[in-house]
């Protein structure tokens, strides 16, 4: 078998799926996997899960999470790391994997059954 899986970056970021549908129409295939980016602000995050995951998934396409190590607005932390490292970040990422697991959960919020999503993240 032959399959080709597309996958595109949208700069919308999954706010709307206008373009999207116009690209699926064209090409005759939807985009299996949706890249987005976002930050490591609560803000950010809020909306991630209520829309742009959601936007994306009902377009039938995975996202592809670029999990961003920037705070609110884009503002860069010097050390970074060495602050994850030194757990100054564990709240918040705690708070994102409750709120990913939630979400791939699907509608019934339970894991392991047919409706559960799927996401790709990547630092």
């Amino acid at each position: 078998m032959n399959y080709k899986l597309t996958s595109v970056f949208y700069g919308n970021q999954g706010w709307s799926m206008d373009e999207i549908e116009n690209l699926s129409s064209w090409t005759n295939k939807r985009p299996t996997v949706i890249v987005l980016f976002t930050d490591w602000c609560n803000g950010s995050m809020i909306d991630l899960f209520n829309t742009q995951l959601n936007n994306i998934w009902n377009n039938n396409s995975i996202p592809l999470i670029t999990w961003e190590l920037y705070g609110c607005g884009g503002t860069s932390q010097p050390g970074i790391m060495r602050l994850v490292r030194n757990n100054i970040y564990d709240t918040y990422i705690n708070q994102f994997g409750d709120r990913l697991r939630i979400w791939l959960a699907g509608n019934d919020g339970i894991l392991g059954n047919a409706d559960d999503r799927r996401v790709y993240l990547r630092l």
